[in-house]
């Protein structure tokens, strides 16, 4: 991924973010694509619920994320990983974006 295309998907996901905190949706849910590009860390943290003010500046994951926000309004739509495995995917990657949030929301 170039940085362009990077900071274009950073910008995209954060306008949904703010959008989010102005319908006063507290929780955002991470949407992974589960196909043959997808790297480990975005299966492993697929389904993560963010509190919407931690959640800015967090996608892209990776150089090759196609993740997005997915609302939570009511029960999480997927199902939320293990904890313990978000944890791992943290201590393997500290300076993955999450890492910076992971004590504020597990």
């Amino acid at each position: 991924m170039t940085n362009k295309k990077w900071w274009n998907d950073r910008k995209s996901n954060n306008s949904v973010i703010e959008s989010y905190e102005k319908a006063d949706i507290k929780y955002a849910q991470i949407l992974g694509t589960d196909d043959e590009r997808t790297c480990n860390d975005c299966l492993n943290l697929h389904g993560l619920v963010v509190p919407v003010n931690k959640a800015r500046d967090i996608l892209p994951l990776c150089k090759k994320c196609r993740c997005t926000w997915i609302s939570v309004i009511g029960k999480p739509i997927l199902p939320e990983p293990d904890k313990e495995v978000v944890r791992s995917v943290v201590r393997n990657n500290p300076g993955i974006s999450i890492a910076k949030i992971i004590n504020d929301i597990m």
